[in-house]
């Protein structure tokens, strides 16, 4: 671990690097004063964030609660044509409608 002085040198003299540099820390102060660039690696998949590890931090929070309102409204979507096709399935004039909607639900 590195002291104070030592710390805020590495800070300004990141801070001047004209190349790209990896960095690892668990030090969040030290990350938002010198990242530029996030690359977060998750579920074998990276993903690029512009911005320091607090503009990270708030964009994917932003991001996971945007995939959970689309899954929860796909869901209420799903149930929806469930209930349609459940309350419809044995009349005939319906089939069609009750078919194509059991082709909805298998994509």
């Amino acid at each position: 671990m590195l002291d104070l002085k030592a710390i805020i040198w590495l800070e300004n003299y990141l801070q001047t690097w004209k190349s790209t540099i990896l960095v690892v820390s668990h030090d969040r102060t030290f990350l938002n004063t010198v990242a530029t660039d996030i690359l977060h690696l998750y579920a074998q998949k990276v993903e690029s964030y512009r911005g320091n590890y607090d503009t990270f931090v708030s964009a994917r929070t932003e991001r996971l609660k945007n995939q959970q309102r689309e899954y929860e409204a796909q869901k209420d979507y799903r149930d929806h044509i469930q209930v349609f096709i459940d309350r419809f399935r044995y009349n005939a004039n319906r089939a069609a409608q009750v078919q194509s909607k059991l082709k909805l639900l298998e994509k």
